[in-house]
Order: C-alpha cells, then structure tokens, then sequence
C-alpha cells in the first residue's frame, strides 16, 4: 500500500520506488528475520525513526511548543472576536490557519515565505488524491497532476533555499527549531 501511494498519489519515479519495494527489513530497529537490507538501505525504518522522534520522543515537547506559538499568532492576525464568529466554510479556518500553523511548525517560516502560494496548492493537490489513486494519466486529466507537480517544485525550491542558508548556529536552543528546515525532523530527513 505504502508504495502504492508514493507511486499515484505522489508521482515517485520508477527508480526510486525499487529502493522501497526492495527493503523488507521493517520499521523497528531490529530488521526483520531474514532480511538481507543494509542499515543505509532500510527506508522503512529510517522514516519511522524520524516521525518517532520528531512526533512522540525528544523532538515532541518542542514541536508542540513551536505549534502553540505558531497557532496563536495567525489566530491572533485573523482578529477574531471574542463573540461567536461566523464562517462561510469552517474547512477554510482548519486550511488556513490550523493547516498553515503545522506546515510553519515542521517545516520552518521560509517554506511559506518563498512560496506563498504553498497552502492552496496543497489543498488543491489534495482534492486531486482522488484522481491520482485511480492512476489516472496526466495527459488524460492534467487539472489532477498539476497541484502536485506546483507543491513537488516549491518543495524543491525550500529544499535548495534551506541547504544554501542554513547553518548549525541557526538552531534555537532547544536544539529543534530552525529558520530553515524548521524543525530536526525536516533536518534529518
């Protein structure tokens, strides 16, 4: 299912899909029996290892502290009351403010910053996931790969932006956040 998805949902090449198909070592530290996999090569678990310890070890408290702030000030530049408040579309609030504040938490201020229009492509990549898991061909509806193709190149240009400008004395003192990747989880990976 795994590769499936990095396959039509996400677009990955042929290439690097084998790098997947070919690690049955497993997601725990210890590779499963019989596994053959070399400790560079076992994808599954390297994944799981960051997700671990950016989202339920070490990494945590400082995530979740750097997603309060986050939340806060956008909540704070809509100028919401303190009255009941009215939306024409609450999933817009969870897109724009909510979705905006956890894509600002792990990946860093410069990921929005050098690509503004990030949160609507992504919203629009995701309405197109239905399309993509039928493995719909792009030339048969391009409306459904181009989200996809918009967030793939400003992934690329916050990647090559974060490695030409960060420096390890850019990391806060709690030795997760940073201008840059934004988070450890982003640096390791």
């Amino acid at each position: 299912m795994f590769v499936y998805v990095l396959k039509y949902f996400f677009g990955l090449s042929e290439s690097i899909l084998s790098v997947y198909r070919a690690d049955d070592s497993g997601p725990f530290p210890k590779p499963y029996a019989g596994s053959n996999i070399s400790a560079s090569d076992r994808i599954d678990h390297i994944t799981h290892y960051g997700f671990l310890r950016a989202l339920g070890g070490p990494g945590l408290l400082p995530t979740t502290r750097r997603f309060t702030r986050v939340l806060k000030r956008r909540l704070e530049e809509k100028n919401f009351s303190t009255e009941w408040t009215e939306m024409a579309d609450l999933s817009h609030f969870f897109q724009d403010v909510v979705g905006a504040s956890v894509i600002e938490c792990v990946y860093g201020p410069a990921m929005l910053r050098i690509n503004q229009s990030f949160m609507q492509d992504l919203w629009r990549f995701d309405a197109s996931v239905p399309w993509l898991a039928r493995g719909v061909p792009s030339f048969t509806k391009p409306s459904a790969h181009k989200p996809r193709q918009d967030c793939v190149h400003q992934l690329k240009r916050w990647y090559a932006y974060a490695r030409e400008h960060f420096d390890e004395s850019h990391i806060d003192r709690d030795g997760d956040r940073d201008p840059y990747w934004g988070s450890a989880l982003m640096r390791y990976r």
